[in-house]
């Protein structure tokens, strides 16, 4: 039916391209759900002729297709957010900051000056994983200048300290929070590899070797009251129970306080408890001295993974769960 002569003929040209972009919206909108396939066979007669090419599998209107700007907006936005949601209950002497390899994404109290205080595990943890990797091992070792003859060994057994900062008693370890669900080193486990070798007779005595690190034993910024308090111990690179007394005698002793000491001093006269414990006649004193040139590995024990010493330290924490394993504590953030 021909229009009235009224109409005019460029509201005819309009009216026609306006009913083609509905065709073209509903097309396209017919795509994004899938009803409308790209390439499917198109029926020619009796004939069906299938385009085999391949093709897009991505709806038209897909959040894939948003440009890189928009996304990366919105997960700025959801990033701030879950921050502030961190943040939300912590006390007003608290700093955070978020950066990509572009920059600054959010930030909260980031211009206060403040001291790091234990939230430098964070920065201590990050730099570890870099340099020595999420699976990085302790290893703490008894050597002697030559295997056991007959179960003797003529010399001293030399406790080799490796850095592990983890090496504890029995009796100590039960007594740390969260006991039982912390990562530790035994030294009764290495005790008792030493025993496997063959030792049963040590002529010598037990000497401890800390070589790896230097002799310092504290900060000197720390509070007198850190070691009189046992808020810390020593320091070293051999130190059993964080290098702290009370356990010598009695490795099985329930508790987690005690003097600060000589670190390695305290670690072999530890472990030469444990070996009379375990039957080993040890039959000289103890102390500190060097490995001897040549000497033959008797035992050793590795720390657990680094990955699960930091996740169990931050874990203990709550002001620490941005930390590097917070995914391991807190699965919900």
């Amino acid at each position: 039916m021909a229009p009235p002569p009224h109409v005019s003929a460029s509201r005819r040209r309009r009216g026609g391209r306006a009913a083609l972009v509905g065709v073209v919206v509903v097309a396209v909108a017919l795509g994004a759900t899938g009803l409308v396939g790209v390439g499917e066979g198109a029926a020619t007669g009796n004939e069906t002729s299938v385009d085999r090419r391949p093709h897009p599998t991505t709806p038209l209107l897909s959040a894939r297709r948003v440009p890189t700007l928009v996304g990366d907006a919105v997960a700025r936005d959801r990033l701030t957010a879950t921050t502030s949601q961190l943040v939300a209950g912590a006390a007003p002497q608290t700093c955070a900051a978020v950066a990509d390899d572009r920059g600054p994404v959010t930030a909260f109290g980031a211009e206060q000056a403040l001291v790091p205080a234990s939230t430098m595990k964070l920065a201590t943890s990050a730099v570890a994983f870099e340099v020595l990797g999420p699976d990085y091992r302790w290893t703490t070792s008894v050597a002697a200048a030559g295997p056991p003859v007959e179960g003797v060994v003529p010399g001293d057994l030399v406790l080799v300290g490796g850095g592990d900062p983890l090496l504890v008693t029995s009796g100590f370890a039960a007594g740390l929070p969260a006991a039982g669900s912390r990562a530790t080193s035994s030294l009764e486990a290495l005790a008792d590899a030493v025993v496997a070798s063959g030792v049963r007779r040590v002529e010598g005595g037990v000497v401890g070797n800390d070589a790896r690190f230097d002799a310092e034993r504290a900060v000197p910024t720390w509070s007198p009251s850190y070691l009189d308090g046992a808020t810390v111990g020593s320091l070293g690179a051999l130190r059993v129970n964080r290098g702290l007394t009370n356990w010598v005698e009695e490795p099985q002793r329930p508790g987690a306080r005690g003097d600060a000491g000589d670190p390695a001093v305290l670690a072999a006269a530890t472990f030469a408890t444990l070996l009379r414990q375990r039957g080993v006649d040890v039959r000289a004193g103890g102390g500190v001295g060097p490995v001897p040139e040549g000497a033959a590995t008797l035992a050793a024990i590795d720390s657990p993974p680094l990955l699960d010493v930091v996740a169990g330290e931050q874990c203990l924490f709550g002001s620490n769960r941005c930390s590097v394993s917070a995914a391991r504590c807190f699965p919900g953030i």
